[in-house]
C-alpha cells in the first residue's frame, strides 16, 4: 500500500511540474508522463522477466501485464480528453 501511495504521490507531482514547465494542461501533462513511463517500459523490458537480472526470483509484475496496464491507462486518459474536451482548460498555465 505504501508503494502505490509514493508513486501516486510521484505521478501528482510530475503532472503539476509537467503542466508548469510545458504549459499544458494537468490532462496533458498526464498523458505524456504516461507516454513516457510506457516507452520506458518497453525499453526495460527484458529485464523484469522472470529469472532477468531485475527479476531472479520472478516476484514481480510480469513486464507484459505493467506494460498493458499502462496502455489501458493511457487510452483511457485519451478517452477522458476526447469525451470531456473541457478538461484540457485546466492546468498550471490558465491560472
Amino acid at each position: 500500500m505504501k508503494a502505490i501511495l509514493i508513486r501516486g504521490v510521484l505521478f501528482f507531482i510530475f503532472v503539476v511540474g509537467g503542466s508548469y514547465l510545458f504549459e499544458v494542461s494537468y490532462l496533458g501533462a498526464a498523458i505524456l508522463l504516461t507516454v513516457v513511463c510506457f516507452l520506458g517500459a518497453v525499453v526495460t523490458e527484458g529485464e523484469y522477466m522472470p529469472g532477468e537480472i531485475d527479476n531472479p526470483d520472478g516476484t514481480e509484475l510480469h513486464p507484459y501485464k505493467l506494460l498493458a496496464g499502462i496502455a489501458v491507462t493511457l487510452v483511457l486518459l485519451i478517452l477522458l480528453a476526447y469525451l470531456f474536451p473541457y478538461l484540457n482548460e485546466f492546468g498550471v498555465y490558465g491560472s
